[in-house]
């Protein structure tokens, strides 16, 4: 469980750690758990929790190329880049919170786009990247795009006293449009 994990890596008794989130992945990738049960092992080092820093200096050290360390850390990074925004809305965080936010962020990103270059099926750490990239405001769905870009275009053509407007194209991604 959570709390387990977060003290052994605590504690620097990386080997059992290591041993457990490999196993998960290995079974994971052979379909024999859940990805809820993955992601939520995972998510565990989704904290700001500074005493956790050298047991993740000495797990990655002890293994370099390897997949759950590096997600986890990801995780890690995440964490510590929520914990500098605060619990502020985005108008109320200081020019220091946004720096240290944007720091943290870069560090999930490029420890997490890693570790997805480590293993067969690299969800977990797709799922942090997703994090990351919401965190930074990328949250826009595709409908959200088609629907700026028909209010755009409406706009324009209302402000531009358009008499006609011809689209040509598709204006979906696939053939059927979304009901």
């Amino acid at each position: 469980n959570g709390p387990s994990l977060l003290n052994l890596l605590r504690t620097g008794d990386i080997e059992p750690l290591h041993a457990h989130l490999t196993d998960l992945q290995a079974q994971f990738e052979a379909g024999q758990v859940s990805e809820g049960d993955l992601l939520r092992a995972f998510r565990t080092f989704q904290t700001s929790d500074l005493t956790l820093g050298e047991g993740f200096q000495k797990w990655t050290e002890a293994h370099p190329g390897t997949y759950a360390p590096h997600v986890a850390l990801a995780g890690w990074f995440l964490g510590r880049g929520w914990e500098a925004r605060g619990g502020h809305t985005s108008n109320r965080v200081s020019d220091q919170g946004w720096r240290s936010l944007d720091h943290f962020l870069t560090q999930t990103d490029g420890c997490a786009r890693h570790a997805a270059t480590l293993t067969d099926n690299p969800l977990a750490a797709w799922n942090v990247i997703g994090l990351a990239s919401n965190t930074r405001g990328c949250q826009l769905s595709l409908h959200d795009v088609q629907t700026q870009f028909c209010d755009w275009l409406l706009k324009l053509a209302v402000d531009e006293k358009v008499e006609l407007l011809v689209v040509a194209g598709d204006l979906y991604d696939r053939s059927i449009p979304p009901q």
